[in-house]
């Protein structure tokens, strides 16, 4: 099984990798990850708890209306007032529970502020290095593609060499060993390549199984 991060994919589904498309980096932040969604909601949720502690050093206003009827007895008829208006309180003197309430919800705003700003550099870094590492994955799969055939050519030579009476059964060997080495140097830069794939779409929170244009 091939472990990513907290994620496993199954041996069967490695190959699968094939069939998906390796994504373009736009930016260099991979905002949809949760790593990164979680501190950007816990900050944004300071900040409102800083606001409604500031609300302590704002004054009150409240309003208040009202309807009244009477109806008289000896006349027959009746009256209605109202009233309305507003009120206005604002406390002098709380014992320093606002000053305090606003230093602890800033200190926690700042700690929410220093977290998101951590997760997104540290995405920031997981998706160049993922980047990196598929363009040099790229790059060595086309490398040992190209050590594959000129091994394969060496060895067919060697073999017609051989068949000609002009080679050794030991430049045989060589060439058959040389061209094993190569297949399985190009197998393994495959296999290093679908990894590079996987961990570039985790950064991008990408699904690395699934519908091969997602």
């Amino acid at each position: 099984r091939l472990v990513m991060g907290l994620e496993e994919l199954p041996a069967s589904d490695f190959e699968s990798l094939e069939s998906l498309s390796i994504p373009e980096p736009t930016s260099l932040e991979a905002g949809d990850r949760p790593e990164v969604l979680a501190p950007a909601a816990f900050a944004k949720a300071a900040h409102a708890q800083l606001r409604a502690a500031k609300s302590g050093y704002l004054p009150a206003v409240n309003a208040f209306a009202s309807i009244d009827r009477y109806q008289g007895w000896e006349y027959d008829g009746d009256k209605s007032s109202w009233s309305a208006g507003l009120s206005l309180e604002w406390t002098l003197f709380d014992g320093f529970y606002t000053p305090a309430a606003v230093s602890e919800k800033r200190a926690t705003l700042k700690a929410a502020q220093e977290a998101v700003r951590q997760s997104r550099l540290q995405t920031s870094v997981e998706l160049r290095s993922a980047d990196f590492s598929v363009s040099e994955a790229t790059q060595r799969v086309s490398v040992m593609d190209r050590a594959v055939k000129l091994a394969r050519e060496s060895s067919d030579l060697t073999r017609q060499r051989f068949a000609q009476g002009l080679a050794l059964s030991s430049h045989v060997i060589d060439a058959e060993d040389s061209l094993v080495q190569a297949e399985f140097g190009l197998a393994q830069a495959r296999a290093d390549r679908l990894l590079a794939i996987a961990t570039l779409r985790r950064a991008l929170a990408l699904p690395i199984t699934g519908d091969p244009q997602s």
